[in-house]
């Protein structure tokens, strides 16, 4: 299930995006949890309570969520800015 806006399939994003802490996230907290590691686990692991290993994710979710649909509109919007440059060339 995906929401509007939301990539999916896992190929869909562009991980080189991502903020320096959205990697961050990603490498020390989500592929550990994709790995079968507990909140708790990665919480001891990092020296933070579970809880906030369930904040980081929701910061990477919503860097992803957010992140998507601006690219798209910024790609949209230079594509439509190339085809006028095209258009107006002799």
């Amino acid at each position: 299930m995906t929401r509007a806006g939301a990539a999916a399939e896992p190929g869909e994003v562009d991980w080189a995006a991502l903020s320096v802490r959205g990697r961050w996230i990603l490498k020390h907290v989500a592929v550990p949890l994709a790995l079968g590691f507990t909140a708790s686990e990665v919480g001891r692991r990092l020296g933070v309570h579970s809880s906030r290993v369930t904040a980081y994710m929701g910061e990477l979710r919503r860097e992803l969520v957010e992140r998507r649909p601006n690219d798209l509109i910024r790609a949209g919007f230079t594509q439509r800015l190339q085809g006028s440059a095209q258009d107006s060339r002799p």
